[in-house]
């Protein structure tokens, strides 16, 4: 292909099919993550920089835009994101204004974009995308892909006059078209027109009416366009894919393409002579430091759940309601044997809960990632560390929210602050909090683990839930470690459960006397003569144990635990180990962001691809390079690729 842009021109590219129209235009403005090419790409006549990309814009076909954002907002958001740092934030911000007044969206820029149906109709959506990239001030060029599709004849002309008002402003485009009508021809001053196999037919202006390119098309043979045909539909006719003419051909051998060519040969020294001087320029793949961006994407996302707070009031109703039906169910819970064995299996209830959590957590995350990896990424907005960084810090806060409610509600209602030493009941309800607010934070980081790697909700909901059950079940209240099969006893020393597990049973039961209902207590009788105290004192010194009336010398009443901890040595947990437990907890919650951005980045972070004899040459000095002999080529840029 063999194409360029002048500034201040509306260039249209066309394609034999629509997905051959996307890639090329994929391609050239840099945002293809999948596919293999070779050669290199020039900007200035050097090897492109990580610049490249944010100093291009490009409306996509499909409008994404984040819902609960404002015209107002989003137009901002791109200003401060992907203006450079020399441009004062006050400057950005009158700029904001400017691009409002051109594009005539003050009537509509406080209003929220809603999605298609609710909220701004298709033509202002389309403005708006265009918007967005103006905002970024761009440098080099703006692309945009069927800027009409899907509009009726007056939307596209009004977004053709819109495309015409930017180009008269001196900013180059290049738009894909599937069709062009004899009216919206005239907006455009140069097409790029590719056939079948991404072989090109023709690149140059197009004329008044598109003359030029039907005298071209007439001298290689093709039929004569008659006075009254419109010469769009013409041109799609005679350069069918099933025409007798070797197009391609045609072209190769073109005095057109000569002349093209030999402006390549002019432009490229001045090019490089003028990159020398620009070449120990410090590059940046982002406008805006990685702190600066994670602060604005964290008022982003707090802005949004503040004007959808459906989310947010589901994970309270379900944290706050299920751990006061928990407490309820468990209400003061005594210090019987029973009691005991309530408040463990109600830790036990409480940490199903990471499943629903879970769940609660995947859609927001996978619609924000959808919406940057479809738009943000590509443009350079912003990192995806950032963007991980701030989705997992944002929802982090909330979960902190939370596990300040949950442990109210759960810890004092079920009672587990009686008969604890009172020198110890600050540091175990501190601990406990903690541990609260660990958990939490695990289902946290944990949802977005799980949720890096996968697309489909569904997918990301069952697998995670397989991984909450082996959790659960080998956590050691279910079943004990001593009862577990020799070959899953490593799942429990593997299981995080198993740490919350112990440090919130230890921290919340240990060393408190244990007082026997009657229900359970035995009742022994003792031989005649002898008192309850001798004849248990040896059983109780062996085996432990409280004799609720030593001095009776009848029926004697046992209580079979004397404190907490005979019961809690059967399940592995010990009040000393309460501070190592809370570190195994910080280690998994840091092996889970850990492993979030290395499964981000070796999955869904775009390598570096290999291209080939591809060049893009940007003019910086229109007045000192020499123009072509013919057809008056002023280009701003040059797109040249091995066909």
């Amino acid at each position: 292909m063999n194409g360029l842009i002048e500034p201040g021109s509306l260039t249209a590219l066309m394609v034999a099919t629509c997905a051959e129209k996307t890639t090329t235009l994929d391609f050239i403005a840099q945002r293809t993550s999948v596919g293999t090419f070779s050669g290199r790409i020039c900007v200035d006549g050097k090897q492109r920089d990580s610049e490249l990309q944010r100093k291009t814009g490009y409306a996509q076909q499909q409008d994404v835009h984040l819902p609960t954002s404002t015209v107002r907002e989003a137009l901002t958001f791109s200003a401060l994101m992907r203006q450079p740092k020399r441009i004062r934030v006050k400057e950005r911000l009158a700029y904001v204004e400017e691009i409002l007044d051109v594009l005539d969206m003050k009537s509509y820029a406080d209003a929220i974009v809603g999605v298609p149906g609710v909220g701004l109709n298709v033509v202002q959506r389309r403005f708006l995308t265009i918007g967005l990239e103006l905002a970024a001030r761009l440098e080099l060029f703006l692309f945009l892909d069927e800027p009409t599709s899907g509009l009726d004849s007056q939307s596209a002309w009004n977004i053709c006059l819109l495309l015409r008002k930017l180009a008269d402003n001196g900013q180059a485009i290049l738009c894909t078209i599937h069709q062009l009508s004899s009216t919206l021809l005239q907006m455009f001053v140069r097409l790029l027109l590719i056939g079948k196999e991404g072989r090109t037919i023709y690149s140059g202006p197009l004329g008044k009416n598109g003359i030029t390119l039907v005298r071209y098309l007439e001298s290689k043979g093709a039929r004569r366009c008659a006075p009254d045909e419109n010469p769009a539909e013409w041109m799609m006719e005679v350069t069918h894919p099933t025409s007798l003419i070797g197009w391609f051909k045609e072209w190769q051998n073109s005095y057109e393409k000569a002349t093209l060519l030999e402006w390549i040969t002019s432009l490229k020294p001045v090019q490089r002579d003028l990159s020398r001087a620009t070449a120990n320029t410090c590059h940046q793949e982002f406008a805006t430091s990685f702190s600066y961006q994670v602060r604005h994407l964290i008022h982003r996302t707090f802005v949004e759940y503040w004007r959808a707070p459906s989310f947010l009031w589901a994970k309270f109703l379900l944290t706050c309601g299920a751990s006061l039906a928990i407490a309820f169910s468990c209400w003061r819970t005594p210090s019987s044997l029973q009691g005991l064995q309530t408040q463990i299996f109600a830790v036990f209830v409480f940490f199903t809960l990471l499943s629903n959590m879970f769940q609660q957590i995947v859609p927001q995350y996978t619609e924000r990632r959808s919406f940057f990896e479809a738009r943000e990424g590509p443009a350079k907005i912003f990192s995806w560390k950032a963007f991980l960084l701030s989705a997992m810090v944002t929802e982090a806060i909330c979960q902190v929210i939370f596990s300040v409610f949950a442990f109210a509600f759960f810890y004092y209602s079920i009672g587990m602050q009686i008969n604890q030493p009172d020198d110890q009941k600050t540091e175990r309800a501190a601990l406990m909090f903690l541990l609260f607010l660990l958990f939490f934070l695990f289902t946290s980081t944990f949802a977005h683990l799980m949720t890096v790697r996968m697309e489909h909700r569904e997918t990301i909901v069952n697998i995670g839930s397989l991984f909450v059950y082996l959790i659960l079940m080998f956590c050691g209240v279910l079943v004990h470690y001593d009862d577990l099969p020799r070959f899953w006893t490593f799942m429990y020393w593997l299981s995080p459960l198993t740490y919350m597990v112990r440090g919130m049973i230890s921290v919340g039961v240990v060393n408190k006397l244990v007082e026997c209902s009657d229900i359970e207590l035995f009742r022994i009788t003792a031989p005649n003569g002898t008192g309850c105290g001798n004849y248990l004192d040896a059983y109780v010194s062996s085996a432990g144990g409280t004799i609720i009336n030593p001095q009776s010398e009848d029926l004697c009443e046992f209580c079979p635990l004397q404190n907490t901890n005979t019961l809690l040595a059967q399940f592995k947990i010990e009040y000393s180990q309460r501070w190592s437990n809370t570190g195994n907890l910080c280690i998994y919650i840091l092996f889970n962001i850990l492993a979030t951005y290395l499964v981000y980045w070796l999955v869904r972070v775009p390598k570096r691809q290999k291209m080939v004899e591809v060049e893009i040459v940007k003019r910086i000095d229109t007045e000192n390079v020499p123009r072509a002999p013919v057809q008056d080529f002023h280009p701003e840029d040059l797109v040249t690729e091995q066909p």
